[in-house]
């Protein structure tokens, strides 16, 4: 019974679910990819709306646009479906951003890699994002002290583990964070 609001990227195959589902039953459904696109939102009398949020989403976008939606006093019913697992691997990887000199993330071609290289951008720009060991180079640990390695939100631990190593072959200069 409610029209949605989703917080995510568009093109998402998240959002572009919550779009088909809307029209199917009747609704609408506008993405919501930053904090500012809430201010476009117009509520018809007698309107129901939901703000909902892509699984893997950029946590920290969420939080803008929930705090967006209650400074507007929108009438939104607020459901937060951001997966627990997103928040962690979000502020890990923010943390592993702040005390490495360069950052590899190891990208599961989705969404939960893009939302965590967004939150490690904004505190370290030395990220690369790879999909396999293979795409590592030499050079980006030249001048480094430290290097931090993440993954996203699929990405299991001992493969992290093993790219990790492997970058540590290259020199014991750089000690992973």
């Amino acid at each position: 019974g409610f029209d949605l609001l989703v917080m995510g990227n568009k093109g998402s195959h998240h959002c572009m679910e919550a779009e088909r589902l809307s029209a199917k039953h009747g609704k609408s459904c506008t993405v919501l990819e930053k904090a500012e696109d809430v201010d476009a939102i117009e509520v018809k009398a007698g309107q129901k709306l939901a703000l909902i949020g892509q699984v893997t989403g950029n946590t920290e976008t969420w939080s803008k646009v929930v705090d967006r939606v209650r400074q507007r006093e929108l009438p939104v019913k607020i459901v937060e479906t951001v997966c627990s697992d997103s928040y962690d691997r979000q502020d890990a990887a923010r943390r592993i951003a702040k005390e490495a000199d360069v950052v590899v993330l190891i990208s599961d071609g989705g969404d939960g890699s893009r939302s965590s290289f967004e939150v490690a951008s904004t505190v370290n720009n030395h990220i690369h994002s790879i999909s396999r060991k293979e795409d590592i180079h030499p050079e980006w640990f030249d001048r480094a002290a430290t290097v931090g390695v993440i993954g996203g939100i699929t990405v299991p631990q001992w493969t992290i583990d093993e790219v990790a190593k492997y970058i540590e072959s290259f020199s014991s200069a750089a000690a992973p964070a």
